[in-house]
């Protein structure tokens, strides 16, 4: 908590200077006010609330702002107090992260096949700071992060500058297209969805009529299944290196497809040889979110690639970028990973919507450097309702089915039920 009361006041002390530095060139005295977000005409409010994330699970614009009588810099703090209940059935993943179907145990336990579960750690809590400058235009200062650390503790999720176009800090990947992410309760979301936050330097522009690129320089993070009398890890040496061209239509531009790719030179050490040797692997992926109507709408998505199991959801941190080369002792290869999910969201009424959607993500290892019983595909089968009380008051009930297949076909299944409570301040 005492990170907490810090990082706050650390920010406060940047707004305070910032505003004691407007002093000393105007005359005018600068004097700081509170405003509501919800006063429509002002026009830091509105970019406020449009530089918030786009992924469902970021935390949207906070119920009141700090901002100088000039209107050109507000600071907020907000977040969410997020209450998830569950009842696992019929086989229960072992994460307590979300619905990973990759952590069903095959065959199924039958002492840990049914769970029931509250959580608390997800709630989020943010600090941000934006305004305009005449030499540098918009720009943005940003620091989150939640309670899911051991005991509770704060955990930093994101912490970020963005000025001049250019993103620098923690953030989620370029690669990944958070406005085509589908919501559910589940925080993991859709298992062959690719989510992944890291530290980066990105730029971000667009052609006009509609269209929108980027290009990061990111910090790899790669995991590998070695045999330590022929490979072990070494550190990374070489940034992926990911980028989107994005075209955007309908009203207020809602809808959009995206194609995206990524260049990983993964580093991994031959003990055999003595030497330290770089893997090449790259990584395509198609997605959008369309607006087939006002009734409905459509995300989908497709991930696929070559040492790039650390960006899809059911495969990060699974020892699945990389693998033995096995006819050539000493030698290492990219893992060939797919990813795809497709869900519909029907919008019932104004403020009750509900989807329903299918997610898988698989490898396909070679038989010779894989045991049989190792993880070969998953599937995510998910419905929810989700109603909105209030604009900050948002409650929810979802099902989730999921599945895991080994190798050797070997498969178990899992079953939850859950509900939720968020509140947005």
């Amino acid at each position: 908590m005492k990170k907490i009361y810090l990082l706050g006041a650390s920010l406060l002390l940047l707004f305070q200077f910032d505003a004691y530095a407007q002093e000393e060139t105007d005359p005018d005295e600068v004097s700081l006010k509170i405003i509501s977000t919800r006063k429509p005409g002002l026009k830091i409010v509105e970019d406020f609330n449009e530089t918030t994330g786009q992924h469902y699970r970021d935390p949207k614009a906070p119920r009141f702002l700090l901002y100088d009588q000039k209107r050109e810099i507000a600071f907020g703090v907000g977040g969410f107090v997020r209450v998830r209940t569950a009842y696992d059935f019929g086989g229960s993943p072992t994460s307590d992260f979300g619905f990973v179907p990759a952590t069903i145990p095959v065959p199924t336990d039958l002492l840990t096949k049914n769970r029931f579960n509250m959580d608390a750690s997800k709630s989020t809590l943010f600090f941000k700071l934006l305004g305009n400058n005449d030499k540098v235009g918009q720009f943005q200062a940003y620091v989150a992060g939640r309670f899911s650390g051991a005991g509770g503790a704060f955990v930093l999720t994101d912490a970020y500058v963005t000025l001049l176009g250019f993103t620098v800090g923690r953030t989620w990947s370029t690669f990944n297209d958070l406005a085509a992410v589908p919501p559910t309760i589940d925080f993991q979301g859709p298992n062959g969805a690719a989510e992944m936050r890291t530290t980066q330097i990105r730029y971000t522009g667009d052609f006009g009529k509609g269209f929108s690129y980027a290009v990061a320089a990111e910090m790899p993070n790669t995991t590998g299944t070695y045999a330590p009398t022929q490979t072990v890890e070494t550190t990374q040496r070489i940034p992926d290196i990911p980028v989107y061209v994005q075209y955007n239509w309908g009203e207020k531009k809602a809808s959009h497809v995206r194609a995206a790719g990524v260049m990983r030179n993964m580093n991994y050490r031959d003990v055999i040889n003595n030497t330290t040797e770089t893997e090449t692997s790259f990584g395509m992926q198609l997605s959008t979110n369309v607006e087939l109507t006002s009734f409905m709408e459509f995300y989908g998505q497709i991930t696929y690639g070559k040492g790039i199991a650390q960006y899809i959801n059911d495969l990060s941190g699974r020892g699945l970028s990389l693998i033995q080369n096995p006819s050539k002792p000493g030698k290492m290869q990219a893992q060939e990973a797919l990813g795809w999910f497709a869900q519909i969201q029907f919008n019932l009424s104004k403020d009750v919507y509900a989807t329903a959607g299918y997610s898988q993500a698989e490898v396909f290892p070679d038989q010779l450097t894989v045991p049989d019983s190792n993880y070969r595909y998953g599937q995510y089968i998910v419905g929810n309702v989700f109603y909105n009380l209030t604009t900050d008051f948002k409650v929810g009930v979802e099902y989730l089915w999921g599945d895991r297949v080994n190798i050797d076909g070997a498969s178990a299944s899992a079953n939850r039920v859950q509900t939720l409570i968020q509140f947005n301040f």
